[in-house]
């Protein structure tokens, strides 16, 4: 692998109404399904040859429409998913900072100690994606490889192959269908771009 392409999946409801996602499964809107198609249209110049993404249906659904665009089938791998929130997943996101304000100025302020009950904690899921980035690195002999993942699960994973640490994940942000690139080089691992969303004006 030389060039990985990070893709967070299209707008979902959940994001619409302002739930908590996390491990849950969300439908993508009819925005998101198009935003997902204009990313495809976007990318079909990157000689993309391995399509993977996380098994939940948003970004699923994303990679499938992608994959369309690009004629490419998506390989579901579960170290993909998102990070699970616990007792969060499902409430508004306001409900959890009203009725939960530790926890949540937690999450706000120091993310990477960050842990309630049932959820993972941010170094869990880095490790395994990055796991899973080895992994397609050994057996996937495409050059250049798209992930079709989630906010929290591409920073953190962006964060270890930066090799910054995770007390500094509250300083990125990723917008939906926004595409990160990485560059594997002999010597050393660049981001070529970050968040590029410039598909969606379109």
């Amino acid at each position: 692998m030389r060039r990985l392409y990070l893709l967070r999946h299209g707008e979902s409801d959940w994001n619409l109404t302002g739930k908590v996602q996390g491990s849950k499964d969300s439908e993508l809107t009819e925005k998101g399904v198009e935003q997902a198609r204009l990313a495809g249209a976007r990318l079909k110049g990157e000689r993309i040859g391995s399509i993977y993404a996380s098994p939940l249906k948003r970004a699923k659904l994303t990679a499938e429409v992608v994959g369309a665009e690009l004629g490419v089938s998506p390989k579901v791998d579960e170290d993909f998913k998102e990070m699970c929130f616990g007792h969060w997943e499902g409430r508004l996101l306001s409900e959890v900072a009203e009725q939960n304000g530790e926890e949540y100025m937690l999450w706000k302020k120091r993310p990477h100690e960050f842990k309630v009950e049932g959820s993972e904690v941010l170094s869990e899921v880095q490790d395994r994606m990055l796991k899973a980035i080895d992994r397609i690195k050994q057996c996937d002999s495409s050059e250049n490889v798209l992930l079709v993942s989630h906010g929290t699960a591409i920073k953190a994973m962006i964060l270890g192959l930066l090799g910054i640490d995770l007390s500094k994940y509250g300083n990125f942000s990723i917008s939906n269908t926004g595409i990160t690139m990485i560059e594997f080089g002999d010597y050393n691992t660049v981001m070529r771009y970050f968040n590029d969303t410039a598909h969606l004006s379109r």
